[in-house]
Order: structure tokens, then sequence, then C-alpha cells
């Protein structure tokens, strides 16, 4: 039996708007040609992320999906929420690629380092037609509304791009989310110098 591709997730904050994320991990879920290996979020992220891994330990796919529909409508019924980004984390993972394509590891630790594959299921044009006051929206309809074009956006993104899990990245971090003009070093001024790095372990 072959092996599926397994991805680990960052999900990103947004108040009401991680219903969208909800919407996406169920249909990542719901699909099974991957699957998950590491979960973790920011405001919103953290708590689809406690939640699907909650679910999955009860009772798998099944029981993370029936989980993260419980936990949204009580989301619902409750109404509360805010949000964060991800863009630290963003050139964290850039800076460390850096350093593995241009050979600035000591020999003793580049074995121990992975080459980290790099996607993003964006919600940008599925929530265009929505404004930043949605973020506070938690009526069900709307949270509802919101999940099911995560799970469109999430099947359409898996159609295009299931076979680059694990073997490329279909994201340009430095493209898309950091400032081009950043160069060196300079992509976090709190990173330690190379000499002075630690061994990582990252899982593509």
């Amino acid at each position: 039996m072959t092996e599926r591709p397994r991805l680990n997730l960052a999900l990103q904050g947004g108040g009401a708007h991680g219903a969208f994320t909800w919407g996406v991990l169920d249909a990542l879920l719901a699909d099974g040609r991957v699957d998950l290996d590491g979960i973790c979020g920011t405001s919103a992220g953290a708590m689809n992320a406690a939640v699907l891994a909650s679910g999955y330990l009860r009772g798998g796919r099944e029981g993370a999906r029936e989980a993260l529909h419980d936990f949204w409508h009580a989301v619902s019924c409750l109404g509360m929420f805010g949000g964060a980004g991800l863009l630290r984390e963003f050139r964290a993972m850039a800076f460390v690629s850096r350093l593995i394509d241009e050979g600035w590891l000591k020999e003793e630790y580049r074995g121990r380092l992975r080459r980290m594959y790099i996607h993003a299921v964006r919600a940008d044009s599925a929530l265009a037609d929505f404004g930043v006051a949605s973020k506070f929206n938690l009526a069900w309809p709307f949270l509802t509304t919101l999940r099911d074009r995560g799970r469109a956006t999430a099947a359409g993104w898996l159609e295009r791009h299931a076979d680059a899990i694990g073997r490329r990245s279909t994201v340009d971090l430095h493209a898309e989310f950091i400032d081009p003009h950043t160069r060196g070093w300079e992509l976090e001024e709190s990173f330690a110098r190379p000499s002075d790095l630690y061994p990582l372990e990252a899982v593509s």
C-alpha cells in the first residue's frame, strides 16, 4: 500500500473567518489523499488546531470533523473572537531555507535538517466580498457559508496541487509574504548568527 503524503499545517487567525479554515480542514479530512502530521495556529487558527487534534484522538478523521462542527456551532451560540498573523513564522521558514540553500550550516548539523515544502490554501478571492466587520459576525448561517467556501477552495487546491505535497513548494514565501527587498540576515533581527544556531527538526 502506497503511503499517503503528509502535511503539517499552520493555521491563520481572523475571528469568525476561522470558519473558512474549518471548511478547508473539513475538506482535507474528508478527501483522504493526505495525512496530517502536525498542526499549529494563532488565534482562531489555534482553536481550530486544538479542536481538530482533540476530535482526531477520540474518533479519527470523522471525530475531528464532528468536533470542528460542534465547536463552531458553539462559537455561534456564545459569540466571541479576535485575530493575528503568521508573517513572523513565514520569515523563520524562509530564513532556515536560506541556511540550507546557501550552505551556512555546520557539517554536523546538515543531516539533521529536512527541507520544508510550503503550501497555502488562500482565502483572498473566496472572502473578497466580506468586509473587516464580518470577522465579528458569528451567526450560524454565516459561519456555515464560510465553511462551505473553505471546503470548495480546499477541494480545488487539492485537485491542482495534491501531487506536489512532500515534493515541492507551491508558494514562494519571499514573493508572496515577505518584502522582496529584504536580504541576508535582515529577515529577522532577533535570529542568531548562522554559527550560533542549534540544530532544528523540520518535517516536510
